[in-house]
């Protein structure tokens, strides 16, 4: 649902990852620019190219024999330019993926990729994902190598995970403003009541008191 806090939550999975060396690509899907629906696996090779120079050198001999996989539709590029030098990453550690709202740009290719060839990935590769539940998007929901939660706003543990956001966000706060035994418990409580289990009510609210005097 709009405002859940799919959003913080993609931005809070990124950060912890890239934290532990562990984030290949963070990708942010966007209504209002359809420009980036179309880049989804170019980033991804291009942010992988960017950490790894053995992938970035195979990528290269790969297109400079077939210069027509730079424009090939999904299918062809995650086949033809990831899935052939997935070995060469470390299989020792996670390699993380996310993407943020699928509903926002997800073209038809690229969906099918994400419901049916990613399987071909090695185990150490990890993907991330948020979207609204639209029909559209069942068999990627319902594939079997998919693990997939429902987010519901006023859930019990929905409600605990506002209520961790909040106390992270306002300890900041207080972080910055230097403010002694803040947030206090009740505080925490009053700011996740009035959430009504809305994350991005939490995130917005923080924001304002970090920015004013």
């Amino acid at each position: 649902a709009p405002g859940a806090g799919k959003s913080a939550i993609a931005h809070s999975v990124s950060k912890l990852c890239a934290d532990r060396g562990w984030l290949a690509t963070a990708f942010f899907y966007n209504r209002d620019d359809s420009t980036r629906s179309p880049m989804l696996f170019s980033t991804i090779i291009c942010d992988l190219a960017a950490r790894f120079p053995s992938f970035q050198v195979s990528v290269s001999q790969a297109i400079e024999s077939d210069p027509s996989l730079s424009s090939a539709g999904p299918s062809r590029i995650f086949d033809g330019l990831i899935v052939p030098f997935m070995d060469l990453l470390p299989q020792d550690k996670p390699v993380v993926f996310v993407l943020d709202a699928l509903d926002e740009g997800l073209t038809k290719g690229d969906l099918d990729v994400l419901a049916g060839r990613i399987i071909n990935l090695p185990h150490a590769m990890k993907l991330f994902v948020t979207s609204r539940d639209i029909e559209s998007f069942k068999k990627l929901f319902q594939a079997s190598h998919v693990h997939w939660r429902k987010f519901m706003h006023q859930g019990d543990s929905e409600l605990d995970d506002v209520s961790a956001v909040a106390r992270n966000c306002l300890k900041s706060i207080a972080l910055a403003k230097d403010l002694k035994n803040f947030p206090s418990a009740k505080t925490v409580d009053m700011v996740v009541e009035r959430s009504q289990g809305l994350m991005i009510w939490v995130v917005t609210v923080c924001q304002y008191l970090l920015e004013v005097p």
